[in-house]
């Protein structure tokens, strides 16, 4: 009888694991929906939306930090930028060797004006990732807002040798160069994570 039952039991599982791993599959299968709807959203200006979509996905797997990621951008993009720091934060807890995080996160810092925080997040995203060239944009952009132009020209310059295609940081030092010759402030725009999420986004 003991074996029976034992045996009902080992049959039972065999038939109920495709059940529960289909489960498991529409489940992620929907949390990716939610993402890409809500980067389509985000894509067109459509921030709130973006927002719900992200929290909708988060729900469904709170332990992913990609959805936090999108949804910390999307708060940056409405100037949310607490709120941005919150999910970006939440995001370097469950994958702290992502780099991206660290520039976004440095990035909404630098809006709230908390320039000390914003470089450590660059400098902590440069000891992952040393090689990227938008990282050392940003922090300089930072040195050019507390008006140290000579650390914001060493690292546009930094950036132009990891991409000198890019025009960008030519144009970015050029303004720092005219501030020390010429002793006075040309404003220019912060650049935006926006563009890099493009490379971020699961494959379909």
């Amino acid at each position: 009888m003991k074996r029976k039952v034992l045996s009902l039991i080992a049959l039972a599982a065999l038939v109920l694991l495709p059940v529960v791993s289909a489960v498991a599959l529409t489940a992620a299968e929907e949390w990716s929906e939610w993402v890409d709807k809500g980067y389509g959203y985000g894509e067109d200006g459509n921030y709130e939306k973006a927002i719900e979509c992200f929290t909708k996905a988060i729900s469904l797997d709170p332990r992913d930090p990609f959805a936090y990621y999108l949804r910390g951008i999307a708060y940056s993009d409405i100037g949310e930028f607490d709120l941005a720091v919150a999910d970006y934060t939440r995001a370097i807890e469950l994958a702290p060797k992502d780099s991206s995080t660290y520039i976004t996160r440095g990035y909404a810092y630098q809006n709230l004006g908390k320039y000390d925080l914003a470089i450590a997040d660059y400098d902590k995203a440069i000891s992952i990732n040393p090689d990227y060239a938008w990282t050392y944009i940003s922090r300089g952009y930072v040195y050019y807002q507390l008006v140290e132009f000579n650390l914001a020209i060493a690292d546009y310059t930094m950036a132009i040798s990891l991409d000198p295609k890019d025009a960008y940081p030519y144009y970015l030092r050029g303004v720092a160069y005219h501030n020390i010759l010429g002793s006075y402030c040309l404003l220019y725009t912060s650049p935006s994570p926006r563009d890099r999420t493009r490379s971020r986004m699961p494959s379909s």
